[in-house]
């Protein structure tokens, strides 16, 4: 099941160290440039949603949205919304994405623009 594969990776990733939680973090990332990619729980309220939203789509970050304490149970934090920074596992959480959730890439940016 990718589920189990994407809670896997993430996981991983937060043992490797290579995420940010947290909405400090995360709006760090982004604004710093170095954020490859953002996952928003769809528990978060809307204010949160459209501040992230925003922010990927001026900086041209693909996000997704993902069902109900995922991220919180992958990680082990309680969190609204993760940022990955490019290298380390993102490769692998973007296929995940790519082949079982809704996945949002802004609209002037394409495939090659994100490796």
């Amino acid at each position: 099941m990718n589920e189990m594969r994407l809670k896997g990776y993430l996981g991983m990733s937060m043992r490797m160290g290579s995420i940010a939680y947290g909405e400090g973090k995360c709006m760090s990332l982004l604004r710093k440039s170095q954020c490859a990619l953002l996952l928003l729980d769809e528990q978060a309220s809307e204010n949160t949603k459209d501040m992230y939203r925003n922010a990927c789509a001026f900086r041209k970050v693909p996000y997704a949205v993902l069902p109900a304490g995922l991220i919180s149970g992958a990680i082990g934090r309680a969190c609204m919304a993760v940022a990955l920074p490019d290298g380390g596992l993102t490769g692998k959480v973007l296929e995940q994405l790519q082949d079982y959730y809704a996945f949002h890439v802004p609209q002037d940016m394409d495939k090659n623009d994100r490796q």
